[in-house]
């Protein structure tokens, strides 16, 4: 828990998320988001210790993009990281 605007406590939010609590942000069962996962249908997830987790800020891009496949999805992150990059040298 963390104290929020006026001390009240809020909740934080996860900066990654299991398979389990990927329900949290999209309808499908553990069993489905398995299956797109090894489809490469998902972004990519990071293994931590035995844990397999997905970056909250991946999938609300995976979201905002409409959902690509893995490669799409990695490309598109790519470029926009080089953009910033690039922008950020300039500056």
């Amino acid at each position: 828990m963390m104290l929020g605007e006026r001390g009240v406590e809020t909740q934080a939010e996860p900066i990654a998320v299991t398979a389990r609590e990927v329900k949290w942000f999209f309808p499908w069962s553990v069993r489905s988001w398995r299956r797109l996962d090894s489809g490469g249908k998902t972004p990519r997830g990071r293994r931590v210790g035995g844990l397999k987790m997905w970056l909250v800020d991946d999938l609300r891009l995976w979201a905002r993009w409409d959902f690509p496949e893995r490669s799409v999805f990695e490309a598109r992150l790519a470029r926009l990281k080089s953009e910033h990059d690039s922008g950020a040298r300039r500056a």
